[in-house]
C-alpha cells in the first residue's frame, strides 16, 4: 500500500507543477518576455508551496480548527480572483498569438483525479464522493483532446462545445469540493490529508479558473 501511496502523491504533485508551469508559460507569451513570465511562475509556484506546506502541516485535514474554513479559502480564493481577470487574459493570450487550445490541453491534468477512485477501491472515500468526482474529472479530461482539436481547427460549433465542457467541468470541481467541505469529517477526511487535499485547493480551483478564461477566448456567441 505504501508504494502505491507514493505513485498517488507522484501524481498529485506532477499535475500541481503542471499547472505552474503552464502559469509560467501563459505569463510569458502575455507579457512578452520571459521576466513576465518568471514573475507569473515564481507567484503560482509560491501559491504551490504555501498549500503543500499547510497540507503537509495538516491544516486542512478534517477536524483541525478551521479545517473547512481554511479549505473554502484556498478553493475559492484562486477562481475568484482569476475569474475577475479572465477577459484580461483571454484578450492578451489571443493578441499574443498563444494557441487558444491550450487552454483546454491543459485540462489533462485533471487525470490525477483517478486517486479517488483508488481511494474509493481501498474504502478510504465513499462511492458518493470519489465517482462523480473522480470519474467526472476523468470524463472531462478525456474529452478534452476531442475539444482541442475543434478549437484549434476553429471549428464553428468550438464555442458551444467549449461553453458546454467548461460547465461541465466546473460543475464536477464544485461538486469535489463542496463535498470535502460539508460532507461532514469523516466521510471526506481522507480528501484532507496530504497529498490528495491537494487536488481540491490547488488543482482543482486552478482548472476551474483556466476553463473560465478558455470561454472567453472562445466566445460561447458566435
Amino acid at each position: 500500500m505504501r508504494g502505491l501511496f507514493t505513485y498517488i502523491e507522484g501524481g498529485v504533485l506532477a499535475g500541481a507543477l503542471m499547472l505552474v508551469l503552464y502559469a509560467t508559460a501563459a505569463g510569458a507569451v502575455t507579457g512578452g518576455r520571459a521576466r513576465a513570465g518568471l514573475v507569473a511562475g515564481a507567484t503560482a509556484l509560491a501559491w504551490f508551496v504555501l498549500l503543500w506546506e499547510a497540507a503537509r502541516l495538516g491544516v486542512f485535514e478534517g477536524g483541525s480548527t478551521g479545517w473547512r474554513l481554511a479549505i473554502a479559502v484556498a478553493a475559492v480564493l484562486p477562481v475568484v480572483i482569476g475569474g475577475a481577470r479572465a477577459p484580461w487574459l483571454a484578450r492578451h493570450l489571443v493578441s499574443a498569438g498563444a494557441p487558444p487550445a491550450s487552454l483546454v490541453t491543459i485540462q489533462v491534468c485533471r487525470m490525477v483525479s483517478a486517486a479517488l477512485l483508488i481511494a474509493l477501491a481501498g474504502e478510504a472515500l465513499p462511492a458518493w464522493v470519489a465517482v462523480p468526482a473522480g470519474a467526472g474529472d476523468l470524463v472531462i479530461a478525456g474529452f478534452t483532446p476531442m475539444v482541442a482539436r475543434m478549437v484549434a481547427r476553429g471549428d464553428p460549433r468550438a464555442s458551444g462545445v467549449v461553453a458546454a465542457w467548461a460547465v461541465a467541468g466546473i460543475a464536477v470541481s464544485a461538486y469535489l469540493v463542496s463535498a470535502v467541505v460539508l460532507g461532514g469529517r469523516t466521510a471526506t477526511y481522507f480528501l484532507t490529508l496530504y497529498p490528495l487535499v491537494l487536488i481540491p485547493v490547488f488543482i482543482t480551483p486552478v482548472v476551474v479558473m483556466l476553463q473560465i478564461v478558455a470561454t472567453k477566448v472562445v466566445p460561447t456567441r458566435p
